[in-house]
């Protein structure tokens, strides 16, 4: 199955990783595995904040700071959320300047959603009953994420925590730092692995030091083009509740040390 080029072994590591991360439950569909995320007890927040990374994903860099464009899709009140959700994540907090984001142009249209080669879209729409609030996705080559999109479901949006605007900050928050390479964790942020609308709106020092660790190196290899993927696997998924047992991600094995790895937010 594995090669015996650097990129394979690269490759196989990260995920050698992966597959031995605990989870609450393992399914596997075709060629989906759907991981439960661990919510690790016992332990205080400093201890677990800082081994958080997705198994070492990160957006390739040949220099430091590296940028990650946001591609604004968005209406309603959604433009000014993802605004601060990226004023908050290009904050270094006392840790290395590794990788920040910025807002630009969208280029998919409100809801359709489908991933650009090196850059982010971020949509929202009414996706209807899915049960999930919202979807964050990247696709990786070796260790290498090479496009990503949030999705943002309107539709539970309108009752509750999730109607308040720190509801909605929570929630753009924890799926800008999911594309960037974070895990859930349990800690005081928005990476925080409570339900959706949680009162953490922003990110937390520890998820700063863990993008140093992830970003700290610099990459030679460039961004893949939109070639290295089809259409078929560059269109987001839309899971339900039912059919993923209330899993919180979704790592999908597209082959050639290609994957899509999706991080869901369920209703409360």
């Amino acid at each position: 199955m594995w090669g015996a080029s650097a990129d394979d072994e690269e490759k196989r590591g990260a995920m050698t990783r992966l597959e031995r991360e605990l989870t609450m439950r393992v399914f596997s569909m075709n060629r989906v595995l759907i991981l439960a995320s661990v919510i690790v007890l016992g332990l205080g927040p400093d201890l677990v904040a800082a081994s958080h990374d997705l198994h070492g994903f990160h957006w390739p860099h040949g220099r430091n700071p590296t940028t990650v464009r946001l591609g604004n899709n968005l209406s309603g009140a959604w433009h000014g959320i993802l605004a601060t959700a990226s004023a908050d994540w290009s904050a270094d907090r006392g840790y290395p300047d590794v990788v920040n984001t910025t807002v630009v142009a969208g280029r998919s249209g409100s809801g359709q959603c489908r991933a650009m080669a090196g850059r982010v879209e971020v949509c929202n729409a009414d996706y209807g009953a899915t049960g999930w609030v919202g979807l964050a996705t990247v696709w990786t080559q070796g260790k290498h994420i090479t496009q990503g999109v949030v999705q943002i479901n309107d539709g539970y949006f309108q009752t509750g925590d999730l109607a308040l605007p720190t509801g909605k900050q929570s929630v753009m928050c924890q799926e800008v730092g999911h594309i960037l390479g974070l895990n859930h964790i349990q800690s005081q942020t928005c990476m925080n692995n409570s339900a959706a609308g949680s009162a953490f709106v922003s990110p937390y020092p520890h998820d700063n030091e863990q993008l140093a660790r992830s970003y700290g190196h610099k990459d030679s290899k460039k961004v893949a083009s939109a070639s290295a993927f089809s259409a078929d696997e560059l269109a987001p998924p839309n899971p339900t509740f039912d059919a993923l047992g209330g899993a919180t991600r979704l790592v999908e094995n597209l082959g050639g040390n290609r994957y899509r790895v999706t991080h869901v937010i369920w209703a409360p």
